[in-house]
């Protein structure tokens, strides 16, 4: 499992299973997890990331805020997202 910060933001994680030298974000499209409250959310979210990069799903996890400022820049996928 490999876990990068994101260049233009340190505070966006995108974790995936390296299984081959290419980015896997321009082949597949990605869980992304944005956190609202730390102390209640984090841990279960970082679980949850966990898992599916185990399964070979590209994940994004970050703060609420950052990562819904930067949707557009990433690939489709899942937005996790609780009302």
């Amino acid at each position: 499992m490999a876990v990068m910060g994101c260049m233009d933001s340190p505070s966006l994680l995108m974790v995936n299973q390296m299984r081959s030298s290419a980015c896997p974000l321009t082949k597949k499209s990605a869980l992304l997890v944005p956190v609202e409250n730390q102390v209640r959310e984090l841990d279960a979210k970082l679980l949850l990331v966990c898992i599916a990069a185990n399964r070979g799903i590209p994940s994004i996890i970050g703060p609420k805020r950052e990562v819904e400022f930067r949707i557009a820049s990433f690939p489709r996928g899942i937005f996790l997202y609780k009302s």
